[in-house]
């Protein structure tokens, strides 16, 4: 069977991502009239610029963002069903969004807040989960759901405590939903990933020593101390930052790098590019789903993410259970 080279993959896939940008912008819910692209005083030529132009491209920088964590996460715990949402790093920067929005804070607060959430999470998780790697991955697995179960029951907590129109935020927010993402917000996420793209290769190939195991790295002149450490603070600025805008959305950084790595291999230098260009565009798809299902009302899209996720994450936890790293 034919496969394309990486170069020819990552052009193909990149030509994809811009057509379904493009296509959310003209298309979703609805079609743009064609007169709106050419006339600035169209009445839709609003629409376009304040609503869906953010709301795109917020949405492919979270994509990109949950399936950049998702596939740095994997190989920090070098477990194959580590993803912030399934392990409670999301729900860590849940909880840390919610504080800000309960306390009326400005909006810069909010992603730091959201990072800080997922940062204690994810030292929480390395602390426990040290001693369960190489056992069990369903081990593994409980000690996320146990920080899912804490985290949301706080963010409860939270909600009963508010007043009607901050748990009305708070409620709204959490379901996931794109909706709330304008210029100032869009800024903050490429902002954040621009840097993010600047800083992650210089760590890919010492990953890939990582994934062969921490001794193998130690031996090979690694600092692995200083890696996990580096690692913890871009998976929680990662997490944070679509978290912040959008709530929580599962099963990007689940789904998505494993559905690459089955193309491209191990190498994290291949997977990490697909698999942020893949995340965009399935957030993008998973949004226009939400919009139109259901119109004029909008699905929460971790609701559309969840239904087709759920199966899928029970088929792969059976394969990686019997095989290991797909």
């Amino acid at each position: 069977m034919f496969m394309p080279s990486y170069k020819n993959l990552l052009i193909i896939t990149l030509f994809l991502s811009l057509l379904v940008v493009t296509c959310s912008i003209l298309f979703a819910p609805s079609v743009l009239p064609w007169q709106a692209l050419f006339d600035p005083q169209h009445p839709w030529r609003q629409i376009v610029m304040e609503i869906r132009l953010p709301r795109t491209l917020g949405g492919f920088c979270i994509g990109a963002l949950l399936a950049a964590s998702g596939v740095l996460i994997q190989g920090l715990f070098r477990n194959p069903l580590a993803e912030p949402g399934v392990i409670g790093i999301s729900s860590g920067a849940a909880l840390g969004a919610a504080i800000a929005i309960f306390t009326q804070s400005a909006l810069w607060i909010l992603p730091i807040a959201a990072c800080i959430g997922a940062f204690v999470a994810v030292v929480v998780l390395l602390s426990i989960g040290r001693n369960l790697i190489g056992h069990q991955l369903s081990q593994f697995i409980l000690v996320g759901v146990a920080l899912n179960f804490t985290a949301t029951a706080t963010l409860g907590l939270l909600t009963y405590l508010s007043d009607e129109r901050i748990m009305r935020s708070i409620s709204f927010w959490s379901f996931g939903n794109l909706s709330a993402i304008h210029f100032a917000e869009l800024a903050i996420l490429v902002t954040g990933l621009f840097i993010l793209c600047l800083i992650m290769p210089r760590y890919l190939t010492q990953l890939n020593i990582w994934l062969i195991g921490e001794h193998h790295a130690k031996q090979l002149g690694i600092n692995t101390r200083r890696l996990t450490i580096h690692l913890v603070v871009l998976i929680s600025i990662m997490v944070g930052l679509a978290v912040a805008f959008c709530g929580v959305i599962s099963f990007i950084g689940l789904l998505v790098p494993h559905s690459v790595r089955a193309v491209v291999g191990m190498d994290t230098n291949k997977v990490l590019p697909l698999s942020m260009l893949l995340g965009g565009s399935l957030v993008l798809l998973a949004d226009w789903l939400a919009q139109v299902l259901l119109a004029p009302a909008q699905l929460p899209l971790s609701l559309i993410l969840a239904i087709g996720g759920g199966p899928l994450f029970i088929l792969l936890l059976n394969k990686v259970q019997k095989r290991g790293w797909a």
